[in-house]
C-alpha cells in the first residue's frame, strides 16, 4: 500500500458519519450536479498579520472534503458552488487542496 492509499483510508475514516462527518448537500453551481456527502464542518480561528504592530483574528467556517466524494472539482470565485448543512446554506469562498486527496473549503454563510 502506497502513501496516497494510506492517506485516503485515514481521510475516509475521519469524514465518515460515525467519526466527524456531517450530512452535506453539495451543489456544483456551473453544472447543477448535486452530491450528498459526509464531511466535517468546523469553525476555525484565523490570525491575520497586519503591517503594523498587531494582528487581528477572524472566524471562518471550513468544510474538509475528500475530493473523490465530489462528482466534479469544487469551485470558488464569481459563480461559487454552494452547500447546505441542515437549514443553513453556504457558498465556497476559497479552496485549499492538500495534495493527498483532501481540500479545505472556506465557506461564507448565505
Amino acid at each position: 500500500m502506497g502513501w496516497l492509499d494510506a492517506a485516503d483510508q485515514v481521510n475516509r475514516a475521519v469524514t465518515s458519519a460515525t467519526t466527524f462527518g456531517r450530512d452535506i448537500t453539495y451543489t456544483h453551481t456551473a453544472s447543477g450536479l448535486v452530491d450528498t456527502i459526509k464531511a466535517p464542518l468546523d469553525t476555525v480561528w484565523l490570525e491575520i498579520q497586519g503591517d503594523g504592530d498587531g494582528s487581528q483574528s477572524a472566524v471562518a467556517v471550513v468544510l474538509d472534503v475528500r475530493l473523490a466524494d465530489l462528482s466534479a472539482a469544487p469551485v470558488a470565485g464569481n459563480a461559487p458552488d454552494t452547500l447546505a448543512y441542515g437549514s443553513t446554506t453556504y457558498k465556497v469562498k476559497d479552496i485549499q487542496v492538500d495534495g493527498d486527496g483532501m481540500a479545505a473549503l472556506e465557506l461564507v454563510r448565505l
